[in-house]
């Protein structure tokens, strides 16, 4: 029996990303979701809270659907003062 590979490649454009934060271990945080477009490749986050933990959670959209999110755990740094 012969084998043989097949390989099928799908490209989607990106229609966008979604980039969401919360304020970790504080049980009244609310998560603030922000939908980016597809051509950002850099975005700032503002209003966050000095020596403050946060996970942040960014994920790609397609026409299809949702890609697999990554997700961080940062902490910011002091006002500078």
């Amino acid at each position: 029996m012969k084998h043989v590979l097949c390989a099928v490649t799908l490209h989607f454009a990106h229609a966008g990303y979604t980039l969401s934060y919360v304020q970790k271990d504080t049980a009244d945080s609310q998560v603030v979701v922000v939908n980016l477009s597809a051509t950002v490749q850099n975005h700032t986050v503002t209003g966050l809270q000095p020596t403050t933990s946060y996970t942040v959670v960014l994920y790609a959209s397609t026409q299809v659907g949702s890609g697999p999110s990554r997700a961080a755990d940062v902490q910011t740094a002091l006002t500078p003062g």
